[in-house]
């Protein structure tokens, strides 16, 4: 392929489809090796187009034993020693149980349960399972056991999105609250299930204190705001490198040069933190975007702006502080997110990528936020302030949505 014409996976969220279609892909493989290190459940919150669903479909094939697909890949120069340290054949193939829950609307009462059952059929379908429990988690738990009863290996379990019927829930307290219960149930079965699970992992946007969704589930890693996972998902500075190419003819296209062009790209497109260490992370939706057509033209609201967190302003009657102004919080406080509680503006706001981690105050304990980046500040100006709150001005120092 020309390298000056590689094709970049803009909306491509299917790793096998990626790799087929040769697009350039930036490896991550080597977090699969990490979280081997670590453990076997896991949890990780990024913002919308993060890439968290590429990142799943990479873990899927892995699991399923996609050899040919990883190919060139820091995980295939390390299976073998992967495989020997755990003591299995190289890319041995596990059941794998995909749980997908953001291509639906949960507005209505039964939805979920009606999305989880389709889910499951097919599963217990694909895996010969007859039985099926009227309890949705006692049905869960039936599925993982019968498959490992039938073929003495240990399911993977991946879940795209977990949080978002309760996120499409948010202004309607009673349905909110019954599928808070629901999901408990389901998500439960992690910790009952253990013995028959190789591996899993968790997105979604919010990270629910574990008081609340996750109270039953204490073998589960949240690796969201760990130095070593840092840069999961999006990309690094050096990561970009591998875009020079794209980069050179996006300066030649603005009449710029590589250096102007990589400075702007950094100022627009930089700036996300997601640990201690300070590591900064480029958005990749909208670095992509960016360097596929030619111009800067990514809009974060546009893209990226959970509809949950519109109707959570407008709900609440929150007042947003100014954001310009960098916001201490205490490190402990931000990891413990509870939904329909008003005084928590600003997890919604970070955990959506409206605000990001700025420093880390060591000695008080305390995380620095403040806007990634001049694109992230626009957007929030100009769209989601305004769209929550048309009559006031964006410059304001307080906005108060009490009225609304």
């Amino acid at each position: 392929m020309n390298s000056s014409r590689r094709r970049l996976p803009i909306s491509t969220q299917s790793f096998e489809q990626l790799r087929k279609d040769g697009d350039l892909y930036v490896d991550k493989t080597q977090y699969i090796e990490k979280l081997f290190s670590l453990g076997r459940i896991f949890f990780l919150s990024r913002p919308h187009r993060f890439g968290k669903s590429l990142f799943l479909s990479m873990l899927k094939a892995y699991f399923e034993g996609r050899k040919e697909l990883f190919e060139g890949l820091y995980i295939a120069e390390r299976e073998e020693e992967i495989a020997r340290q755990q003591k299995r054949e190289p890319w041995e193939e596990s059941p794998v149980l995909y749980f997908d829950f953001s291509a639906k609307d949960y507005a209505e009462q039964g939805s979920l349960k009606r999305r989880m059952d389709l889910q499951l059929t097919a599963f217990e379908r694909l895996h010969g399972v007859e039985d099926k429990p009227e309890d949705l988690g006692d049905r869960f738990i039936n599925l993982i056991t019968t498959i490992y009863r039938k073929t003495q290996k240990q399911v993977v379990i991946l879940v795209d999105e977990y949080d978002k019927p309760l996120s499409e829930t948010v202004t309607n307290e009673e349905l909110n609250s019954a599928i808070r219960a629901q999901l408990k149930a389901f998500y439960e079965v992690l910790k009952q299930c253990d013995q028959y699970i190789r591996f899993a992992f968790l997105t979604g946007i919010t990270k629910f204190s574990k008081t609340t969704l996750f109270s039953g589930v204490n073998n589960l890693i949240d690796i969201t705001l760990l130095d070593e996972y840092a840069a999961i998902c999006g990309f690094t500075e050096t990561e970009l490198d591998q875009f020079t190419p794209e980069i050179e003819r996006l300066a030649e296209k603005q009449k710029s040069t590589v250096e102007k062009t990589r400075a702007r790209l950094k100022k627009e497109y930089n700036g996300f933190c997601f640990s201690r260490s300070g590591e900064r992370i480029y958005n990749p939706s909208c670095s992509l975007n960016t360097l596929a057509v030619g111009r800067y033209n990514c809009s974060w609201f546009e893209n990226a702006t959970p509809t949950y967190l519109v109707k959570f302003l407008k709900k609440t009657g929150v007042s947003i502080p100014n954001l310009d102004e960098n916001i201490k919080i205490d490190a402990n406080v931000l990891q413990d997110f509870r939904y329909n509680d008003p005084n928590y503006i600003i997890h919604y706001l970070f955990y959506s990528g409206y605000l990001t981690i700025k420093k880390f105050l060591r000695k008080e304990n305390l995380f620095v936020l403040g806007f990634p980046n001049k694109r992230v500040r626009s957007s929030f100006l100009q769209g989601l302030l305004y769209y929550t709150r048309p009559d006031v001005s964006p410059m304001g120092l307080l906005v108060d949505l009490s009225s609304y």
